[in-house]
């Protein structure tokens, strides 16, 4: 007869005996430490928290943050370095005038009708109608009387004063007039002297409107660190002549070079002419060099 009694179920493995270090006692132990150590983190967090706020607020109390500059309103820079608005341009003007003057200022009293051709092609009214006042009539017929030669060595030249709409311009120029002639005094037969050109663009051309000695020509546009550079530049003409006991002022001046860290300038200044190079010297300026043109 089969057996028809149930199996036997399996014993139940029994379950192994905690650690001693996570035995139920010990267990409750470390959830009361843990739960202290967090307590005792979060004091100290919120402690530092306060102490950061406080450190903050005393060094807030001894330098104040500088307010900001509010939005939209644009903030004042000023620039030292010596720049021209416009360079290309200073520059065609100098290189016009340097040529042109002399086809006005040269003049042979064998060959009056060559001058005066070459002289009109390049000036405009008012200037143009002196010119040719000078050439014809009266004025002709005394330099064929007194055997008159002049020539003009240009020896320097810079840009002054440019209007707006930059078709005007005055430059400044700085030459040895030679002079010959039954009505040239000795002493005028080789002189250092400074003349004022204006002139006009017409086009692709320059043209003298005006021209006047011992005028002064101005500053072109620039930053104003061209401005800074050139008062150095008078400075350091009158205090040259203070030191050499000599008295006069400034009464003409120009731009010849102009760069971020150095200018050269043209200065007229007591009986003399002097081409004065000023450097950087940290946010201002100050003259390095001041040279007597043409020995002047």
């Amino acid at each position: 007869m089969t057996d028809a009694r149930r199996p036997r179920p399996s014993p139940r493995p029994a379950e192994p005996e905690p650690a001693d270090d996570l035995k139920p006692a010990a267990r409750g132990r470390a959830r009361r430490l843990l739960t202290a150590g967090f307590a005792l983190v979060s004091v100290l967090l919120i402690a530092a928290g306060v102490v950061v706020f406080v450190l903050a607020r005393r060094h807030d109390d001894r330098a104040p943050a500088a307010t900001p500059t509010p939005s939209g309103t644009p903030a004042t820079v000023v620039d030292v370095r010596a720049r021209l608005t416009d360079p290309d341009s200073a520059q065609a003007y100098v290189s016009a005038a340097v040529t042109e003057v002399v086809a006005v200022t040269e003049s042979d009293y064998r060959r009056l009708d060559a001058t005066l051709s070459a002289g009109l092609s390049v000036t405009t009214d008012p200037f143009r109608s002196k010119f040719e006042q000078a050439l014809t009539g009266t004025g002709a017929a005394q330099r064929r009387a007194a055997h008159q030669v002049t020539s003009l060595d240009v020896l320097a030249a810079g840009i002054g004063r440019t209007s707006a709409n930059g078709n005007q311009a005055d430059v400044l120029v700085f030459g040895r007039l030679r002079q010959s002639g039954a009505d040239i005094a000795a002493a005028d037969r080789s002189v250092v002297i400074g003349l004022r050109l204006t002139l006009v663009r017409r086009g692709h051309q320059y043209l003298i409107s005006d021209l006047v000695q011992g005028a002064n020509a101005g500053l072109p546009p620039g930053t104003t660190g061209l401005q800074s550079a050139a008062e150095a530049a008078r400075e350091g003409v009158l205090s040259m002549l203070s030191k050499h006991q000599l008295r006069g002022s400034v009464t003409a001046i120009a731009a010849q070079q102009v760069s971020d860290a150095g200018a050269v300038f043209l200065i007229a200044a007591g009986d003399g002419y002097y081409t004065v190079t000023v450097q950087r010297a940290g946010t201002g300026w100050r003259a390095s060099s001041i040279t007597a043109v043409g020995g002047s």
